[in-house]
């Protein structure tokens, strides 16, 4: 008997957080630790992921600079709009959970206080004016703080 899964971007995004999560580097990794604790995989029980984290970000920009040797810079991006989404499971199903909007500083930085701990997907959208795409990033907040970096590029 075949079984199939509907793959869906969420399915996608809460398997790729989970590898990254369990995977960690060498121990260098702060948060590999604390979910690296079972033989099949991470515990995702509420004993490991706490009940509230703080987390803070920033969205930044990738440009080249052909001048100085084909060098990158990476330049905070002013008024964004951030999406903090929870993955989790209801009845068994992957769901989405909107945990908070935010809109960045002048330096392209963020923050959230008192969310709940788990796994997010950090959605970040420039302003129209900026030229730049939307993105983003993946996230194990299992402890706190949080930091994330969300990358956009021009169009």
């Amino acid at each position: 008997m075949q079984y199939r899964r509907k793959v869906t971007p969420l399915v996608v995004a809460t398997m790729l957080a989970s590898l990254y999560a369990a995977c960690g580097t060498n121990g260098s990794d702060p948060i590999a630790p604390a979910i690296r604790n079972t033989p099949l995989g991470p515990d995702t029980s509420s004993a490991v992921i706490p009940d509230k984290v703080s987390l803070t970000g920033r969205v930044l920009a990738l440009s080249v600079h052909r001048a100085n040797q084909d060098t990158l810079q990476f330049t905070g991006v002013a008024r964004s709009k951030v999406r903090l989404v929870r993955n989790i499971l209801v009845d068994g199903e992957a769901r989405q959970v909107l945990v908070a909007q935010l809109t960045t500083s002048s330096t392209g930085d963020f923050a959230a206080n008192g969310i709940p701990g788990g796994y997010y997907a950090v959605y970040a959208e420039p302003p129209a004016d900026a030229g730049l795409t939307k993105s983003y990033a993946l996230l194990a907040a299992l402890k706190s703080p949080v930091q994330v970096t969300v990358y956009v590029s021009k169009r």
